[in-house]
């Protein structure tokens, strides 16, 4: 997993769970409260690069968060495609975030295991994808407002 960057006020850390959930939702709240920002950044090329170079032997299968929702994360995939001069990078965008991602992960962790060929693995994850509907309830909208990752249908 290669973290996304978390942005809340002034600080700036990485989703790699070296802080709990409950220690960054109560560093967003108390953001909110003092209406300052807070917003996600995706992973930059270098982390991208760093995590391929380490697989380099073998085939890659990179999900990703949906492109609806995260724009960089295409541009930074292709940037380290491009450094590694790789073939083996495969990118699947699971069109989808929160535990959408997670059921897709764990869905390819088990066709690895089982020995499927990146392929086999593609069209089964394109399958499951297609299943998936993932909402969310947001209590206080306010920071997902603000950071303008949302689309409004105007109906007039």
């Amino acid at each position: 997993i290669i973290p996304q960057g978390i942005v809340v006020g002034d600080e700036f850390f990485k989703d790699d769970r070296s802080l709990s959930n409950k220690e960054i939702l109560a560093k967003v709240d108390a953001t909110i409260k003092n209406k300052q920002y807070v917003g996600t950044t995706c992973p930059s090329v270098s982390d991208y690069f760093e995590m391929f170079k380490k697989y380099r032997d073998s085939d890659i299968i990179s999900l990703e968060m949906s492109s609806k929702i995260s724009s960089g994360n295409e541009t930074a995939l292709n940037a380290a495609k491009d450094m590694l001069k790789k073939d083996n990078i495969y990118h699947f965008d699971t069109l989808t975030g929160g535990i959408g991602g997670t059921i897709i992960d764990d869905y390819a962790n088990k066709l690895v295991k089982e020995g499927k060929t990146v392929p086999e693995i593609i069209t089964e994850l394109n399958k499951i994808r297609s299943l998936l509907f993932t909402t969310y309830y947001v209590e206080n909208p306010l920071a997902y407002i603000r950071s303008k990752k949302y689309a409004i249908d105007v109906k007039k």
